[in-house]
């Protein structure tokens, strides 16, 4: 029977020299590892470069108007005020208000007249208003010359009808003293000339019911344009009724003045005119973007550090440092690309105004600064890409 052997010597200690190697040997590769990504950190895959890119001022701004035909009185404002919602801006020529309304609503009565004179077929009688005879001077004439134009056609069309009675009546009479064979000819020829005659005349009837309904639509054209007329002349004297009841021009909104216009007092012009622009300062009133390739966008994340430098502005105050704030898929012209949205940051004062200062609407190219990329950052970008598809 197999007996098993017992060792009853002592086990052996761990040699510190072998310790010592594994440590070594763990701190070499650590070192080596570390070195490496450092290496790749500062080792340049592609220099840093410039891109083009577009920027909008989205800022803000309400125009304040004054209107057509109002003078000013007084401008209480200057460039650069800060104003509250509602509050004065500008007085308004009252005395000029109300004469431009009674001027308004004496227009209002002439028109009136106007279309009354245009849709009576026969023409009215004098006024006691010389204004409104002289007003309707025009009305008056177009009617007699249309008058005069229907008289000649039906004095037209009474002479042809005597002549075919008279031709027709000698004709007659020369048959009956003629031979039977002779009378036969001269009765056909009596025919025919009745005939031509009464195709003269319903030419001529033709041609004056054709005239008739001209000057019919023409009348109705007239009527339409006047009661267009009366319907702008009548919104206009409520609008200036509204203005003559509080004669100040009001701020629309809260914001600070730009763009103000020094008009002259006392006098109006025919058109509306853009007295200043308010414009608030709301933050991103902007939207400032590039598109680059895929693989630059690659080495771009939200929040990374840029420099705009925007065309249109004086230096040094159109170099801003901005901040990637979106980066979006896009296609263009059937390849695959990025468009990145900045974020512009304005430290300063100065920069401020000058972002500030851009009108609504206006557009500028921009060159933005894109940093050097790194081994460092695609090994990142492909290790962090890698970790997402598991």
């Amino acid at each position: 029977m197999f007996r098993p052997k017992l060792d009853l010597r002592p086990p052996r200690s761990l040699n510190p020299l072998q310790g010592m190697w594994v440590l070594w040997a763990l701190l070499a590769t650590s070192l080596l590892l570390i070195s490496a990504w450092a290496f790749a950190t500062r080792l340049p895959v592609q220099a840093a470069r410039t891109v083009a890119g577009t920027f909008e001022s989205k800022t803000p701004a309400v125009e304040v108007v004054l209107p057509a035909d109002v003078a000013l009185a007084e401008l209480l404002i200057d460039n650069g005020d800060q104003v509250a919602a509602g509050q004065k801006l500008a007085r308004l020529d009252q005395t000029a208000l109300h004469t431009l309304l009674h001027a308004l609503r004496q227009e209002l009565v002439i028109n009136a007249q106007a279309n009354a004179c245009w849709r009576e077929a026969a023409l009215p009688a004098a006024t006691s208003d010389a204004q409104i005879d002289t007003a309707l001077h025009s009305c008056h004439n177009v009617k007699r010359q249309d008058q005069l134009a229907r008289e000649q056609l039906m004095h037209r069309r009474e002479s042809l009808k005597r002549e075919t009675a008279l031709a027709v009546r000698e004709l007659v009479l020369r048959a009956e003293n003629t031979p039977p064979s002779v009378r036969k000819i001269l009765m056909l020829r009596a025919a025919l000339e009745r005939e031509t005659l009464n195709s003269l005349v319903r030419d001529v009837e033709f041609e004056l019911a054709q005239l008739v309904q001209t000057q019919e639509a023409d009348r109705l054209a007239q009527v339409v344009a006047l009661e267009v007329e009366a319907a702008a002349l009548q919104t206009r004297v409520v609008e200036l009724e509204e203005i003559a009841a509080a004669p100040w021009l009001f701020a629309p909104n809260d914001g600070r003045i730009e763009r103000l216009r020094r008009l002259p007092e006392n006098a109006a012009r025919t058109w509306d005119v853009t007295l200043a622009q308010i414009h608030t300062d709301a933050p991103d009133t902007y939207e400032a973007r590039f598109v680059v390739p895929v693989s630059e966008a690659e080495s771009l994340h939200v929040g990374d550090p840029l420099f705009v430098t925007l065309a249109g502005l004086p230096h040094p105050h159109n170099h801003f440092p901005a901040k990637v704030q979106t980066i979006s898929p896009i296609e263009t012209n059937g390849t695959s690309a990025r468009e990145v949205h900045v974020r512009l940051t304005t430290p300063g004062p100065q920069m401020q105004n000058a972002l500030r200062g851009l009108s609504s609407g206006t557009r500028s190219t921009m060159q933005v600064d894109l940093p050097a990329q790194r081994l460092g950052s695609i090994l990142t970008g492909a290790t962090d890409r890698l970790l997402r598809s598991f």
